[in-house]
């Protein structure tokens, strides 16, 4: 019965993943993970069978020796558990692999952490976990100690309502360990989704229904309440290239993206006309950004590139004699080899003052996108990016157009290590592109809507590569701080590009840092 009962559990999941997808799923992963289970749980079935429960019309009293053995049984269950949820959730072997050479490389705290939780839950098991249950007999005439249960019952609900009290104000746990306080509003806000999580989950297999419900509820519950219509737009608005910019805008195009229309200028920009060679008296400045840059979802005039513009024409216009203009070139999902190509290949003809290089807190996660990878393999293209193509041999990967679709997760896996070391020559390539053309470039750190600290600590990594290389850093983290539930700052329940409330924001501090760092000219020139 146990086994049928594991049997139908895995047959009825499998069957509204084919419900939904058309495909019945036969998977190793599965089936490790429902019969090892089931194996597990029937072998327990079948000891207490043949043993029994001890029975006793007293109160039973355990040795310390009892305890102990009770208390790793719970922890082996746990762990036994954890094991099997992993191995659910990581369907291909090799993920397994990474995960293994993971926990071998583990150092003293990570040991800790890895064999005290499990220990941790045992000892809890053994203090508040033994109702008491035994009895003399079945039947009517059972003898049952109830001498425990108020205790107890008293005891779970007073630790529930301190759990709920604290999972609502995590602020209650500063004065004891802000680094408690801290994690308990990361996981609170596991439903909003950083960006770097809301990527890998999207990308490769990870981009299946199945793979949706079943790695992240919360991811589920986003895709599944955005319209058909939502990303439309974008089949009436890009093209395919045949560079390493692989995607752009198609020129005077206007389309309705992500419920705000967005207008594509006659050069390929979400922005106003700009002639290609800039006027007398103008300061021209570039961004070359992803969707959040471009604006995704708010309208035309509502991105904070857009906002700055307007506020430099009106604050310091009058008084430097001075015309700003701030040309767009941002794109959905570029990559760092994507923003270096459309520097070299798009922005510089228009002869810049200064580029603004937009990164956020998944920027070194881009570094190694697996569709931009396949890419340069197809078209012949990784001799222009020499460095990527160094830290791709050395991570004993081949070059060849299949060893970016086999497994994704596992190629980024191999390739993260050198994500840092690649950033930082990409983005001093970008850099010197500009200097040869007299223009400055200046690292523009973005913080989303949806980042929480880890996030934030992907950007202290940024800044790093930007003061090594000595550029200014417009430094954006806290620009929402004012903001106590930070989702109301998302387009839409289901998609967290920024509203614009949030572009206001942006554009406020955006503005302030500009004149801080002497980046644009604030005074007419020959003035002292």
């Amino acid at each position: 019965a146990t086994l049928v009962a594991f049997s139908a559990t895995w047959l009825f999941h499998s069957y509204q993943w084919f419900w939904i997808r058309g495909t019945f799923p036969i998977v190793w992963s599965d089936l490790v993970f429902w019969f090892g289970l089931g194996l597990v749980v029937m072998i327990n079935v079948l000891i207490e069978t043949r043993l029994g429960r001890r029975r006793s019309l007293g109160k039973g009293v355990r040795t310390l020796r009892q305890e102990v053995i009770h208390g790793l049984k719970i922890a082996g269950t746990f762990t036994a558990i954890c094991i099997l949820w992993t191995i659910w959730s990581t369907p291909e072997v090799e993920d397994l692999g990474f995960l293994w050479q993971a926990v071998l490389n583990s150092g003293p705290v990570d040991v800790a952490v890895l064999v005290g939780i499990p220990l941790g839950i045992g000892a809890l098991g053994v203090l508040f976990g033994g109702r008491q249950r035994e009895v003399s007999r079945a039947g009517p005439g059972s003898v049952r100690i109830e001498g425990g249960f108020w205790r107890e019952a008293a005891m779970v609900t007073v630790g529930a309502a301190a759990l709920i009290l604290i999972a609502l104000q995590p602020g209650l746990l500063t004065p004891i360990s802000p680094q408690l306080a801290d994690l308990v509003k990361d996981v609170k806000g596991r439903a909003s989704l950083n960006a770097a999580d809301v990527e890998r989950l999207r990308r490769g297999y990870y981009e299946d229904l199945g793979d949706i419900t079943r790695f992240n509820g919360e991811l589920w519950t986003v895709m599944v309440g955005e319209p058909p219509y939502w990303n439309v737009g974008d089949q009436d608005q890009t093209r395919t290239r045949t560079d390493a910019i692989r995607m752009d805008f198609i020129p005077s195009s206007t389309a309705v993206f992500k419920g705000a229309t967005r207008t594509i200028n006659s050069h390929g920009m979400r922005d106003r006309e700009y002639s290609v060679v800039p006027g007398p008296d103008t300061f021209r400045i570039e961004l070359v950004g992803t969707s959040h840059d471009m604006g995704a979802g708010v309208e035309d005039g509502e991105t904070y590139e857009n906002l700055v513009e307007d506020r430099l024409n009106a604050e310091l216009g009058p008084v430097t004699g001075l015309t700003y203009e701030i040309l767009n070139f941002s794109y959905g999902g570029y990559t760092p080899i994507q923003k270096l190509e459309t520097l070299r290949a798009k922005a510089l003809a228009f002869e810049p003052d200064l580029i603004l290089y937009a990164a956020a807190s998944n920027e070194l996660e881009r570094v190694f996108q697996p569709y931009q990878l396949r890419w340069l393999a197809q078209n012949d293209l990784f001799d222009q990016f020499p460095d990527v193509l160094d830290a791709i041999n050395r991570a004993g990967i081949d070059t060849e157009v299949e060893a970016f679709d086999s497994n994704e997760e596992a190629t980024t896996a191999k390739l993260l290590p050198y994500a840092e070391e690649v950033f930082a020559k990409l983005f001093r390539k970008f850099r010197d592109l500009g200097e040869r053309q007299e223009a400055q470039t200046a690292l523009l750190l973005l913080e989303l809507p949806n980042d929480n600290s880890q996030s934030l600590a992907e950007l202290e990594r940024l800044k790093a590569v930007g003061e090594e290389d000595g550029v200014p850093i417009l430094d954006l983290r806290g620009v929402f701080a004012a903001v106590s539930d930070r989702s109301t700052l998302w387009i839409a329940p289901f998609d967290s590009h920024t509203t614009a409330a949030g572009h206001q924001m942006i554009a406020d501090l955006l503005f302030e840092k500009l004149l801080q760092s002497d980046l644009v000219p604030t005074k007419a020139p020959g003035a002292d």
